[in-house]
C-alpha cells in the first residue's frame, strides 16, 4: 500500500515540474551577457586623483594669473610707448617752433634790409631831382615805404602765425611767404623810381 502511496506521489510532483517545462520550451531563448564593471577604487587610487584634481587646478590658476600678469605687462609697454610718441611730438613741435622762429627772424632781417636799400636808392635820386620837387617826391617815397613796410610786418605775422597753426607745412609755407614778402619792396622801388621820373619830366616841362 505504501507504494501506492509513494507512486501517487510522484505522479503528483511530477505534473507541475512537466507543466513548466512544457512553458518554458515555448518561450525563446535568453540571451545574457556580462560586462565588467569597475570596481571600488582603493585608497591609494582616491588619493592619487586627488592629487591629480588639484594640481590640475593649481596649475590652471597658474595659468590665470600669468595670463594677467602679461596683460598687464602689455598695458604698460602700450602707455610706454604712447608716453614716448607724445614726448616725441613735442620735441619736434618744438624743434620746428624753433626754426620757423629762425626763419622768420632770419626773412625779416633780409626785408629790412630790402627796405634801406630802397631808402638808400631813394635818398640818392631826391638828391638828383630840383629842390622844388624834393617834399612832394619824399612824402610819396614815405607812403611807399610806410606800405611796404606794413605789408612786411603783416607778412611776417602771417608767417609766425601759420608756422604755429599747422606745424607740417609751415616750413614751405614760411619759405614762401618771405619770398611774397619781399616782393613788395622791389615794387615799391620800382615804383618810387617811376614816380620820380615822372616828377622829373614834370619839372623839366
Amino acid at each position: 500500500q505504501w507504494r501506492w502511496a509513494a507512486l501517487w506521489l510522484l505522479s503528483a510532483v511530477m505534473r507541475p515540474v512537466a507543466a513548466v517545462v512544457a512553458a518554458r520550451g515555448e518561450q525563446p531563448e535568453v540571451v545574457i551577457r556580462y560586462a565588467v564593471q569597475p570596481g571600488v577604487p582603493s585608497v591609494a587610487q582616491s588619493s592619487l586623483k586627488a592629487r591629480t584634481s588639484d594640481l590640475t587646478a593649481s596649475w590652471a590658476a597658474s595659468e590665470a594669473r600669468a595670463a594677467e600678469e602679461q596683460a598687464k605687462a602689455a598695458s604698460a609697454l602700450e602707455a610706454t610707448a604712447l608716453s614716448q610718441a607724445n614726448a616725441a611730438g613735442s620735441e619736434f613741435q618744438a624743434g620746428n617752433a624753433a626754426r620757423f622762429a629762425e626763419i622768420s627772424a632770419q626773412k625779416t632781417q633780409l626785408l629790412r634790409k630790402e627796405a634801406e636799400t630802397v631808402a638808400q636808392d631813394t635818398q640818392r635820386i631826391l638828391d638828383g631831382l630840383p629842390a622844388k620837387l624834393e617834399s612832394a617826391v619824399h612824402r610819396a617815397v614815405s607812403d611807399a615805404v610806410a606800405n611796404a613796410v606794413a605789408k612786411m610786418n603783416d607778412e611776417v605775422g602771417h608767417v609766425v602765425t601759420t608756422a604755429k597753426r599747422d606745424s607740417a607745412i609751415a616750413s614751405s609755407r614760411a619759405a614762401a611767404a618771405a619770398e611774397a614778402a619781399a616782393k613788395p619792396f622791389q615794387i615799391a622801388k620800382l615804383r618810387t623810381a617811376q614816380t620820380m621820373q615822372a616828377y622829373a619830366n614834370n619839372a623839366v616841362e
